[in-house]
């Protein structure tokens, strides 16, 4: 869609292979036709959408299948070395313990079965997975309700694997308040100590979903430097779940990060979002933030369609959302499908303008950097 010549098109295929590509939150799923078949299955019951999560995770631990050809193959075209993958959204509570529960034993199971995965607990396990030609999961949480009232839960979820928090998802939490809540009341007491353990414990804090007041506050009052793990800038598409540019600049003071969403309802307000409405948040974003500063968190893969139609039936009221978001899981982002797109989002890199080195840095280094400076 980018039009390189041969010159260009060279030059973007070898620095998606040089580069540590790390998606700082992304999706995993390719379904196979037997998980199409049994999703079916189960939206013929009419069941919640919640429910059907829990099913077809339940499915997948029962059906411990190798990752299949389409999945290998991708995964060699897209280059991907590294993604954070979230635990629990889902269940009959959402973000709740039990859920985080849940994802966990069956991700730990996958982590440790399936000789193509690699659990990253530090950055140097990027670094493994990318030189033994595997796929790095870091384990995140959208949000801090998984650990409810009780402070040592952080404890016991960085034992089991956890490295990236989101303090809130859209809605109030104990810990603060999301970016879609009526009103933004900063940090709680209780906020405070989680910031303050989860720098402790070396714990990444994101506040992607967080409110506007809520986010500069997390990024003063913690000691290491917060992400924004997967945004998109106000100044281009005024979105809730975008970020001011005075957010970035703090982002940027305190030698943080900012990752680019291509969700299509959060990057444009057009009839059809592409790569290149990316691409002028990924510009917008390194003008404020610095080109050091700025990577991908695509926030994104095109679902199972009727999958997508459940969850906008079921989930978008639970999740914080309203109609003025423009919500739809079904709708895309031309360009972008999956982690196999990377090659595009390098190619428009390339026609932007930037340099080898910038380029290497949005597409993972940028975000290995404050990996390694707070995780270790």
């Amino acid at each position: 869609m980018f039009n390189l010549d041969p010159k260009q098109e060279e030059r973007a295929q070898r620095l998606l292979h040089e580069a540590v590509v790390i998606d700082s939150l992304g999706g995993y799923d390719e379904p196979t036709d037997e998980y199409k078949r049994y999703a079916d299955k189960l939206l013929a019951t009419n069941m919640h959408f919640t429910e059907i999560y829990e099913m077809l995770n339940r499915f997948e631990s029962e059906h411990p299948l190798e990752l299949g050809p389409a999945w290998k193959e991708g995964f060699r075209t897209s280059a991907m070395n590294c993604l954070s993958l979230t635990m629990g959204p889902y269940g009959k509570e959402m973000f709740s313990f039990d859920a985080a529960i849940k994802d966990l034993a069956i991700w730990t199971y996958k982590l440790d079965t399936i000789p193509d995965l690699l659990k990253v607990t530090k950055a140097d396990d990027i670094l493994r997975a990318k030189r033994e030609g595997r796929f790095g999961i870091i384990l995140n949480f959208q949000n801090t309700t998984h650990i409810g009232a009780t402070l040592d839960n952080l404890d016991f979820f960085y034992r089991l694997g956890i490295r990236q928090i989101q303090m809130t998802y859209n809605n109030l939490n104990l810990v603060g308040s999301g970016c879609t809540e009526r009103v933004d009341c900063g940090l709680s007491r209780f906020g405070l100590k989680v910031v303050e353990r989860m720098n402790k414990l070396g714990i990444l804090i994101d506040v992607s979903h967080s409110g506007y007041r809520t986010s500069l506050e997390t990024i003063e009052v913690s000691a290491a430097p917060v992400a924004f793990t997967h945004t998109v800038c106000k100044a281009v598409h005024n979105h809730d779940r975008g970020k001011t540019d005075d957010q970035l600049e703090a982002i940027a003071r305190r030698n943080g990060y900012v990752g680019i969403a291509l969700v299509p309802f959060f990057i444009t307000s057009e009839p059809e979002a592409t790569v290149e409405h990316f691409l002028d948040h990924i510009d917008h974003a390194v003008k404020v933030a610095g080109a050091d500063k700025v990577g991908i968190g695509t926030d994104y893969d095109e679902p199972y369609e009727p999958l997508g139609v459940r969850m906008n039936e079921d989930v978008l009221g639970g999740l914080g959302f309203e109609a003025k978001h423009a919500v739809d899981f079904n709708r895309k982002t031309k360009g972008y499908h999956n982690w196999r797109d990377y090659i595009n989002l390098t190619r428009g890199l390339i026609t932007r303008g930037y340099n080898d080195e910038e380029i290497k840095g949005i597409l993972g280094g940028n975000f290995l950097r404050i990996f390694r400076e707070v995780v270790g």
